[in-house]
């Protein structure tokens, strides 16, 4: 399985997740073509090659223009996130994303959710570094992300609502279960979209290096150059070894809805991997009364499960679910890029080896390549 261990020596931010995704090897070109829901017209995405403290990274700017910096709400984002071209899950992960970011500001300022305005760093601004950074990674057919300590800096830094101490009010509750450490730094080093992204992504909280056979390295260019201290995101890409994580549990949720419309359970099951669902699946039934009926049914960690759980009740009409720990064996999976009729697709195979070793393989096309 492919997967990245992101080293936040030197904090995180939106553009040095970028920065460090093109160094991997990530295609600009692939990119912008998964990011065209936004509109070419609004912002030019820029990558160039710098030097911070001696270390050659890449720099990604998202140059916004003027008449497209206003602020928009967090249903205006959802909305246009949910139209684009892009993958189901990477609209489901972005979308949570910006719900984690919202939510945290939400919170320190007492307003609802829904209320609250991506106008720091601007909405185009965000939507790139957010998508981009989720696509970027699908793209790379990366399917696990590891995230090391993160330091945090001193000092103060001033928003429009004022002046707030360094780590940023925001960034502290997007870090909260993540291991910190203290740094000397005097500037922002960890922002609230770059804490989103990658506390989100990584599946684990552990901070320790995982056991991979190692493709490449790349880093990511923040702003800053100062003297002496290398300013940069380092993201190492590897093969995950299989020798831990083939089998895990997790919970299996359901319930039985005899009241609801189709237009309600579709919506219920994209509300589900919002919350943090694995996965999330509908079928046919028959209730008491002969009622037809949808039993809907979603996978969860053991950290989402509560936001899981939550959601059955808040966004369904269901009075009850039933939750059983599972056990679940996954393949050793990768995921490599072949030419098919001169175009790029994602070939995903999934290898088994049996008690003799014997080894089955299977391989299949990714079919959001074929649609798109």
């Amino acid at each position: 399985m492919r997967a990245i261990y992101f080293d936040c020596f030197s904090g995180i931010s939106g553009d040095m997740i970028l920065g460090t995704l093109f160094d991997l090897g990530l295609d600009i070109k692939q990119l912008l073509q998964k990011l065209d829901f936004i509109g070419s017209k609004e912002f030019k995405l820029q990558v160039t090659t710098v030097s911070r403290a001696g270390i050659t990274a890449r720099k990604a700017n998202v140059i916004i223009k003027e008449n497209h910096a206003t602020p928009v709400c967090l249903p205006e984002i959802r909305k246009k996130i949910a139209k684009s071209r892009l993958s189901p899950r990477t609209q489901a992960i972005s979308i949570r994303i910006f719900d984690r970011i919202a939510k945290a500001e939400a919170k320190i300022h007492n307003l609802p959710q829904e209320k609250v305005h991506f106008h720091e760093l601007g909405a185009v601004d965000a939507m790139v570094d957010v998508c981009g950074a989720v696509a970027g990674m699908e793209i790379l057919g990366v399917e696990k992300v590891y995230v090391s300590e993160i330091p945090v800096s001193k000092g103060k830094i001033v928003f429009s609502h004022g002046t707030f101490p360094i780590p940023a009010p925001a960034t502290l509750e997007l870090l909260e279960g993540f291991e910190l450490v203290n740094s000397d730094a005097r500037f922002e080093l960890v922002t609230p979209t770059g804490a989103a992204i990658l506390t989100t992504l990584a599946e684990t909280r552990n901070p320790a290096f995982p056991e991979m056979k190692l493709i490449r390295t790349g880093y990511g260019a923040g702003l800053l150059d100062p003297k002496g201290h290398p300013n940069v995101l380092r993201g190492i890409m590897g093969e995950t070894t299989g020798k831990e994580g083939t089998a895990d549990k997790v919970w299996l949720m359901e319930t039985n809805l005899d009241d609801a419309t189709g237009e309600e359970i579709g919506y219920l099951a994209g509300e589900l991997f919002n919350a943090g669902a694995l996965d999330a699946w509908t079928e046919h039934i028959y209730m008491k009364k002969n009622r037809p009926a949808f039993k809907v049914s979603a996978l969860a960690r053991h950290e989402n499960a509560a936001k899981v759980e939550e959601c059955f009740f808040l966004k369904s009409t269901t009075l009850g679910i039933r939750k059983t720990l599972v056990e679940r064996v996954k393949l050793e999976r990768k995921i490599e890029r072949v030419d098919v009729s001169g175009k790029k697709m994602r070939l995903k195979t999934g290898e088994y080896v049996t008690r003799n070793g014997r080894k089955s393989k299977k391989s299949k096309l990714e079919y959001d390549d074929w649609a798109h």
